[in-house]
């Protein structure tokens, strides 16, 4: 009885182990992804910005 407890809290444990790497992993995922959404925004700004700028001088 023991030893088919231990068995089954060793697997539920695995599995837990799994959920938690794949979650960490999805989180790195979207983290990046945010990241280089983020970069391209601010690029994008400040090229309008250096547009807005140019068209001012002009």
């Amino acid at each position: 009885m023991i030893k088919k407890l231990k068995q089954l809290g060793f697997k539920n444990f695995k599995k837990k182990r799994t959920n938690i790497s794949s979650s960490i992993a999805h989180l790195v995922l979207v983290n990046t992804f945010l990241n280089i959404s983020n970069i391209i925004y601010r690029e994008i700004n400040d090229n309008k910005l250096m547009f807005e700028k140019i068209k001012f001088f002009y």
